[in-house]
C-alpha cells in the first residue's frame, strides 16, 4: 500500500514540477481517488485550480500520511493479540500501611508476591470499599507490628535480600523471625530460621526456646531443654516469666531426673547425655525423642493462639 501511495506521488512531482497544489489537498478536502492508488492523473485532476503556496514535497507527505493511516487496522489487531504475562507484568502500584501511626508508602508488588496474608489483607479493604490504601486517609493499618519491626522488615527486602547477610546483628534475625512468621512472609522466615540456628551459641539456651516456642521452629526445642537441664543454676525469675509456668515446671522435672540418675551430682560436663535426651522426652514428649515426637503440644497451642490473635485483630479468616 506505501509503495504504491509513493509512487503516485513520484508521479505527480513529475507533472507538477514548480507548481501549485490543487486547493482541494490544500483544503483538507477529499482526495482524489487515483493519488492514493497509484493510477495516472486524469485531466480533470490536472485541471483543478492551483493554490501557489503549497510544494510536491507537501502532497507527497500528505499522501504517505493517508496511506499510512490506512494500514492502522491491521496494526491494532497486531497489539490485540498480545497478551499480558502472568507473572511478570508487573503493576507499579504503591500502597500505604498505618504502622502504629506511622505511614509507610511501598511496592504494592513486593507485599503481594512475597506475602500470602498481606495479598489477602489489601484485597480485603478493595472488596470493602473500593480503596486500597492508594492514599494517606485510606491507608491499611498492621496492628499488633511495631514500625522498628517493619522496618527491619523492609530494609532486608529492599536491599539485603540478595546480600549474603553475614553483617545482620542476631537481634534483627530475631526481629524479621519474628515479623516475617506473623505477617506470612515464608521465604524471609525461612532465611532468619538458617540464619539463627547456626548462631544458637550465641543466641542462649532460654532465648531459643522462647523463640522456637513463639514462632514454630520445633528442632532447636531438645538441645536448647538438654543446655537447661545440664546447666548447674536453674532458671530465675526473669527467665521463668520469659518461658511461662508450663515450660518452667517441666524443665524443673527434667532436671530432677537427670540429677536423680546421678547421684551424687558432680560437674555438668559428666552428666550421661543419653540421661538427658531421656529425662528431656519424658517431661516435653511423653517419652519421644525431640523431632521424633512431632508437633509440640505446648509450641502448638503457643503459636495458634498468638496466630489467632493476630488473624483476628485484622479481621481476616485463616487459610
Amino acid at each position: 500500500m506505501r509503495r504504491r501511495g509513493h509512487a503516485g506521488g513520484l508521479r505527480l512531482l513529475s507533472l507538477l514540477a514548480g507548481g501549485p497544489r490543487p486547493l482541494s489537498l490544500l483544503a483538507g478536502g477529499p482526495r482524489p481517488p487515483s493519488l492514493l492508488a497509484g493510477s495516472p492523473l486524469t485531466a480533470s485532476e490536472l485541471a483543478l485550480p492551483m493554490a501557489r503556496s503549497s510544494t510536491p514535497i507537501d502532497v507527497i507527505q500528505d499522501i504517505e500520511t493517508r496511506t499510512s493511516e490506512q494500514e492502522s487496522p491491521a496494526a491494532d489487531e497486531s497489539k490485540s493479540a498480545r497478551t499480558r504475562h502472568s507473572t511478570f507484568y508487573m503493576r507499579d502500584e504503591m500502597v500505604v500501611l498505618d504502622v502504629d501511626g506511622c505511614l509507610y508508602r511501598v511496592h504494592r508488588h513486593i507485599l503481594e508476591h512475597t506475602s500470602d496474608f498481606l495479598r489477602r489483607l489489601v484485597a480485603s479493604y478493595a472488596n470493602e470499599d473500593g480503596v486500597s490504601g492508594g492514599t494517606d486517609d485510606t491507608a491499611i493499618p498492621l496492628p499488633d507490628i511495631k514500625p522498628y519491626q517493619l522496618d527491619c522488615l523492609l530494609h532486608f527486602l529492599y536491599h539485603r535480600v540478595y546480600d549474603d547477610n553475614d553483617d545482620i546483628p542476631l537481634a534483627d534475625w530475631a526481629t524479621l523471625l519474628d515479623v516475617a512468621t506473623r505477617l506470612g512472609f515464608s521465604a524471609v522466615r525461612a532465611r532468619a530460621i538458617r540464619a539463627l540456628a547456626v548462631r544458637r551459641d550465641a543466641l542462649g539456651a532460654v532465648e531459643t526456646v522462647a523463640l522456637a516456642l513463639a514462632h514454630g521452629v520445633p528442632a532447636w526445642l531438645a538441645s536448647a531443654y538438654a543446655a537447661l537441664v545440664r546447666r548447674p543454676r536453674p532458671l530465675d525469675d526473669t527467665e521463668a516469666d520469659r518461658l511461662g509456668a508450663r515450660i518452667t515446671a517441666r524443665l524443673a522435672a527434667a532436671r530432677e531426673a537427670v540429677r536423680a540418675a546421678h547421684w551424687p551430682p558432680g560437674d555438668e560436663c559428666a552428666f550421661d547425655e543419653e540421661v538427658v535426651a531421656k529425662a528431656v522426652a519424658n517431661a516435653f514428649w511423653g517419652g519421644a525423642r525431640g523431632e521424633d515426637a512431632g508437633c509440640d503440644g505446648i509450641r502448638q497451642e503457643g503459636v495458634k493462639l498468638r496466630a489467632s490473635v493476630a488473624v483476628a485483630s485484622l479481621g481476616l479468616g485463616e487459610t
